[in-house]
């Protein structure tokens, strides 16, 4: 915002560029290249490293699991990783080389090259909650319930759960007559899903 100027032109519309001269409260320079990189730690390193992080000790959650599908857990998990990093890594090398033009028409391909990979950047805010939410198998089964009670026709074509419990473990209480104390039996977890 502050690099920023508008200017009206010809067609009388009204276009935004960046500020052509120095300004005399601000290096330009300096705050160039301090944006380059706070944008390139805030928006590409850190991330990374809390994505891999967290999907590191997942992953290893889930394979020393006894979960059927945990190799299909850990596959979501590489392409997550993997979305995030085809989404945002051009955007930051774009930008990287950005001032590296030296021609008014490599200027112009970087401008479009910019503009197409910050696209692509945004497109990962937009993609990543829908992604979560439509692989989760609740979702799903929940999605699956909600069709055959609006369309019942639908019941013999679809196989649905008629009953998805919470994640909140399960206790019974029993007495043993014989010595006359109390045991808690805990059965697990019903309808928990990773």
């Amino acid at each position: 915002m502050l690099l920023h100027n508008t200017f009206t032109y010809i067609d009388n519309k009204t276009y935004c560029e960046e500020y052509p001269g120095d300004l005399d409260y601000i290096d330009v320079e300096k705050l160039i290249i301090a944006g380059f990189y706070i944008q390139l730690f805030i928006f590409l390193i850190l991330p990374l490293v809390v994505i891999i992080y967290c999907y590191v000790r997942i992953t290893i959650t889930v394979i020393s699991s006894k979960i059927a599908t945990k190799f299909k857990t850990v596959r979501l998990i590489f392409v997550i990783v993997l979305l995030f990093l085809i989404c945002w890594a051009p955007f930051n090398v774009v930008i990287l080389m950005h001032d590296e033009a030296t021609s008014c028409e490599d200027a112009q391909k970087l401008g479009y090259a910019l503009q197409i990979t910050r696209n692509m950047a945004y497109f990962y805010f937009c993609i990543s909650p829908i992604f979560y939410t439509f692989v989760g198998r609740k979702f799903q089964d929940q999605t699956k319930l909600l069709l055959v009670k609006c369309f019942p026709g639908l019941k013999k074509h679809i196989a649905v759960t008629e009953c998805y419990p919470t994640n909140m473990p399960t206790k019974v209480l029993t007495t043993d007559t014989s010595d006359k104390k109390e045991s808690m039996i805990s059965l697990g977890t019903i309808g928990s899903d990773v």
